[in-house]
């Protein structure tokens, strides 16, 4: 791993836009479409190699010989770094393979949630957290858009993004500009503690 600081050479390679995809169908979990990143990283002898599906909202990794690295193995990685900036968050994870995620993540003093692989079902468990901790309080509860519960007093919207990796939170009260704060303080650690972003 890079040292903070350390200066960092991009070489790009099938960089510009091109929507005929000359180089094939941008999806690098099909091994026949791996090659090409493979080979650059070989030639160029990169330390590491990244490859991006078409619309990227997914990233592959290639190590310094231009072998593939599952993802799998990934998330126990990129898991020990949440948990080094949030000590005790969940880390969702999908249930296609588990065991090494859920023994990295443990030993790093976190805390594995299984979910249906992708974005928006690991932001919904987020949201069957919410509801799990405020839900018995509330008065009424609606799932229109994300969670909404209303309190006696405050009442708070908690929706996941279905474009961006964010989590939106709006949060009203009668007039008690404390709660909102005290209350907002609450949903913020909940949601950090599910390792996601919120705006």
């Amino acid at each position: 791993m890079a040292a903070r600081g350390a200066r960092i050479q991009f070489i790009k390679v099938g960089w510009e836009p091109d929507g005929t995809f000359p180089l094939g169908l941008p999806n690098p979990l099909l091994p026949e479409n791996r090659a090409y990143t493979a080979e650059a990283v070989r030639r160029s002898g990169a330390d590491l190699g990244l490859a991006w599906d078409g619309d990227f909202d997914r990233c592959f990794f290639f190590d310094e010989s231009g072998a593939f690295i599952e993802g799998y193995y990934l998330v126990g990685l990129l898991a020990g770094l949440f948990l080094e900036k949030i000590p005790g968050a969940a880390i969702v994870h999908d249930p296609r393979l588990t065991w090494n995620t859920i023994d990295l993540v443990e030993r790093a003093g976190g805390r594995p949630v299984v979910s249906k692989t992708g974005h928006v079902f690991m932001k919904a468990a987020l949201l069957a957290a919410a509801e799990s901790r405020y839900g018995p309080a509330a008065l009424k509860a609606e799932h229109l858009d994300g969670l909404s519960l209303e309190m006696p007093e405050w009442r708070f919207n908690l929706r996941a993004s279905n474009t961006e990796p964010l989590i939106r939170l709006n949060l009203e009260s009668r007039g008690r500009p404390d709660l909102v704060v005290e209350k907002v303080a609450e949903l913020e650690a909940l949601i950090r503690s599910f390792g996601a972003s919120e705006k």
